[in-house]
């Protein structure tokens, strides 16, 4: 519902309660819509305050989600400072390391960026979002010209995905003889890795992160796939390490003349 707070009063998530802030209702700019992730509010002018804390949004904990906040004008466009803040510790404010998740200062249209959420959060938070004219806002301020929205955030696990197969090794051009470090790099918490090294001393590995020797000039593909309980995924790369021959050692001649 739309609600526009009197002075001094205060807002409660059942025993937690957030301090109040709002804008101007009569003001000349407002938030016209905000979009987290796949998720879109398009509210238009609210008087100074929205509380769209009925309506929870989910978000996956661990997860970035692309942010954007879209100002309107009774009038001509001015520049608005943007701020965003996460209660992620859900003690009912807005001030701990971290909760102010997006900021973005003296823009006329729309801004964007990305909020990541951190891993391992479990409830309903809310999320506030303000909206000033010429001057960066406060969580807690009446705000003479903008707007302040509020949500209520549920905190999910994250879904489990199949790994996303990546990796490097160093140094990926080496004389014979000598060994290269490979690092896994695949995303979604691999639990296994199955490794091939064309030319390579071990032509094969399970290891995370295995050493492996090249002895013949050449070059050698590699190919890691990596699985999980969801499902596996494979990366090859042709040509991607160069072994040089070692050549054969020789000096100068050196002689006296007596």
């Amino acid at each position: 519902h739309n609600y526009r707070p009197l002075m001094g009063t205060s807002f409660s998530d059942g025993s937690i309660t957030y301090c109040q802030s709002s804008g101007n209702s009569t003001a000349s700019e407002w938030i016209q819509s905000i979009a987290l992730g796949t998720y879109t509010n398009n509210s238009g002018d609210n008087g100074g305050y929205l509380d769209n804390t009925t309506n929870p949004v989910s978000v996956e904990c661990g997860q970035s989600y692309s942010f954007t906040g879209t100002p309107g004008f009774s009038n001509r466009s001015r520049r608005e400072f943007w701020r965003a803040w996460i209660d992620l510790n859900i003690d009912g404010d807005f001030s701990d390391a971290g909760e102010e998740v997006f900021a973005a200062n003296g823009k006329k249209g729309s801004v964007s960026g990305s909020i990541s959420i951190p891993a391992g959060l479990t409830g309903d938070t809310r999320m506030r979002v303000s909206m000033k004219y010429n001057a960066v806002p406060d969580p807690c301020e009446q705000i003479p010209y903008g707007e302040v929205e509020d949500y209520t955030l549920t905190f999910t696990p994250p879904v489990p995905q199949a790994p996303v197969s990546d990796f490097s090794g160093d140094p990926t051009t080496v004389t014979e003889g000598n060994s290269v470090d490979f690092t896994d790099l695949s995303l979604n918490d691999p639990t296994s890795w199955a490794w091939t090294f064309a030319g390579g001393t071990p032509a094969s590995s399970t290891e995370q992160n295995p050493t492996v020797t090249y002895d013949t000039e050449g070059t050698y593909e590699v190919s890691l796939t990596a699985t999980n309980d969801v499902g596996s995924d494979t990366k090859t790369v042709t040509d991607y390490i160069t072994v040089n021959s070692s050549g054969s050692t020789s000096y100068c001649e050196s002689s006296s003349q007596s």
